[in-house]
């Protein structure tokens, strides 16, 4: 999903490891600057700017929250409790992990 960033939204003026969006389970593809040239797989110390368009995936719900999200103490709010509450999302994530890693240790002791 691309999500065009605007003047007053919650990411303006973070570098990415700041934002801490893989906490969130969200990945950031790329970026597109106004100036139309294209940051790919960008780093951790890039900058995002207004009118910036970031090229993320994630869960969908996750994405249209993160859209909305006011550079504002709500914003920060909302962003804590994704991180500390994980959404059903990630819970069946992290489950549908461990149970592969179940698995395949369960296959390695039976060789």
């Amino acid at each position: 999903m691309d999500i065009q960033v605007r003047e007053g939204d919650w990411l303006v003026g973070k570098d990415l490891k700041s934002c801490y969006l893989n906490e969130e389970g969200v990945i950031v593809f790329g970026i597109t600057r106004d100036d139309g040239s294209y940051v790919g797989v960008p780093r951790s110390a890039t900058e995002i700017y207004p009118v910036d368009i970031l090229i993320l995936y994630s869960c969908s719900q996750v994405l249209k929250d993160l859209d909305k999200r006011g550079a504002d103490i709500a914003g920060d709010w909302s962003h804590d409790k994704v991180v500390d509450e994980p959404s059903q999302y990630m819970v069946q994530q992290d489950r549908q992990e461990s149970e592969h890693k179940r698995k395949l240790q369960a296959e390695k002791q039976n060789k």
